[in-house]
């Protein structure tokens, strides 16, 4: 990790000499906790609160209480610069503005001097060298790690400690993570270990599936460098299996609230690591994995590399529908059945169907999007036509509809939730439900923790 050096002054000098205040700050948008975005320009986030430039170029300040996530926005075309046409401030704007930074940049201060610290302690750690580093003679894997509490780690699986109780986990942007195997949902080592298609298991019991495609159900009870201690449900006969011959592990550890941490940083890789502590300024992410191995928990990142901070400081968690143990819903048409699919990318659904979904405890806001089935091109696409119905259940008047079309392809949801008991309708239209499917490419679920 190379040593950054921060100073006030050169903050103070880059933001005081933009030609447009705003312009070298960073896009982003903040989402409030009804998951409504407002589009910002990111100047820092430190000491519970992050400080911006609203659309008028005014510099504000927000607690992160009253934020559900910060999204960074790496779209080109947000940049100022592209428009061509700027607005000079006038003496009063640049007065005001100077005056708005000064009282803002004694707020980082804390946070400056941390970045000193733990950038030196960090100089020397250089994650690419420690692939090699296997005291146990474990040979380094290619995997993902999917865990109970939301966290996915991207990397490679690099030893075994622990009496094979804990797994180090190497990831080039964060580190080492020494990760206990009973935070474990899945481990995958196929196609999927890069986030395409990943379907989480929903059942409480452990199982191996092979590269081969078959599948040996039983108890893991622990790993070490030859591969999975596993005693299989059907002959209670304790062996290890190999690493080479496994595709996923799964374990039966389920979906749970996050014990630990206040933030969740999702990377650019897919990577998402609940973070002890998580502070932004002079376009760096500075954080501290809650599984960070010591001596050096602290990290650096430049902002391209981080897609969306989610601060659970307020109380609140977003839990995505994919990742939550739900009973599956299906639908009845021509005679066949369809369950609702749900995988890494979206939920995909079949009218008509009536889904009833009991979410977690303290489930206080459903949101979602949605679209039609882009493979409905050309002539096919003018048969869809269908209502998309959310409701609480046993409170009718509680619903929201959207009609989606050829003409109206994609709509949003938003269902404030005084129980967790949820349905979703899917309710053909006048021509039938030949092409009235439903992709949901964002659902989301707020919960009270």
């Amino acid at each position: 990790m190379h040593r950054f050096t921060f100073h006030l002054c050169v903050l103070a000098a880059a933001l005081t000499a933009w030609t447009s205040t705003a312009r070298a700050a960073t896009s982003a948008e903040l989402v409030d906790l009804q998951m409504r975005s407002q589009p910002v320009r990111l100047v820092g986030v430190a000491d519970g609160y992050v400080s911006f430039f609203d659309e008028a170029r005014n510099l504000r300040q927000r607690s992160l209480d009253r934020l559900l996530a910060i999204r960074m926005v790496n779209d080109p075309s947000t940049d100022d610069s592209a428009s061509g046409a700027e607005a000079k401030p006038t003496p009063a704007d640049s007065t005001r503005r100077q005056e708005q930074l000064q009282r803002h940049i004694a707020d980082f201060e804390a946070v400056l001097a941390e970045q000193e610290r733990t950038a030196a302690a960090n100089a020397d750690a250089g994650p690419d060298a420690d692939l090699d580093a296997s005291p146990s003679g474990f040979h380094p894997m290619r995997a993902a790690a999917y865990l109970g509490d939301g966290q996915i780690l991207r990397g490679h699986l690099v030893d075994v400690i622990n009496d094979g109780q804990t797994l180090v986990w190497l990831n080039a942007k964060v580190g080492r993570l020494n990760v206990p195997i009973d935070a474990i949902r899945l481990l995958d080592f196929g196609a999927s270990a890069e986030g395409e298609g990943v379907v989480l298991p929903l059942g409480d019991s452990d199982g191996v599936v092979f590269r081969n495609g078959d599948r040996l159900d039983g108890f893991v009870q622990g790993f070490d460098a030859a591969g999975v201690n596993f005693t299989p449900a059907s002959s209670n006969q304790p062996m290890t299996l190999p690493w080479a011959e496994c595709q996923r592990v799964e374990l039966g550890t389920g979906w749970k609230l996050p014990e630990h941490g206040d933030y969740l940083l999702r990377l650019a890789d897919g990577s998402r690591v609940l973070c002890a502590s998580a502070s932004f300024m002079q376009e760096q992410w500075l954080f501290t994995p809650v599984l960070a191995a010591a001596p050096s928990p602290a990290c650096e990142l430049p902002a391209k590399e981080v897609e969306q901070l989610d601060i659970y400081a307020g109380g609140r968690v977003m839990a995505e529908l994919w990742q939550l143990p739900l009973e599956r819903g299906a639908s009845q048409a021509f005679g066949l059945t369809t369950p609702v699919q749900a995988d890494a990318a979206s939920l995909r659904m079949q009218a008509p169907l009536r889904w009833s979904l009991s979410l977690p405890a303290g489930a206080r806001l459903l949101w979602m999007r949605g679209e039609v089935d882009a493979n409905a091109a050309g002539d096919a696409a003018k048969w869809i036509d269908f209502d998309w119905r959310v409701s609480v259940d046993r409170e009718p008047g509680s619903a929201v509809t959207r009609h989606l079309s050829a003409a109206e392809p994609q709509a949003e949801i938003r269902l404030p939730l005084t129980t967790p008991a949820v349905q979703i309708e899917l309710t053909p239209g006048k021509y039938g439900p030949l092409m009235d499917r439903l992709i949901v490419t964002q659902g989301v679920v707020v919960i009270e923790r």
